[in-house]
């Protein structure tokens, strides 16, 4: 429970991140989104 917390927190954290950064860093970092959202669905189905 308290992981799931903390994965959320994080991805808010990112979605805050992205707001702040330029364009450039936001196409960058976007390109990781998938990957996170990937470990989260994973870690889910336990």
């Amino acid at each position: 429970m308290s992981g799931s917390m903390l994965i959320v927190a994080t991805v808010e954290k990112i979605r805050e991140m992205l707001a702040q950064v330029n364009q450039a860093n936001r196409e960058q970092i976007q390109g990781a989104l998938p990957i996170i959202w990937h470990v989260r669905l994973k870690s889910s189905n336990k």
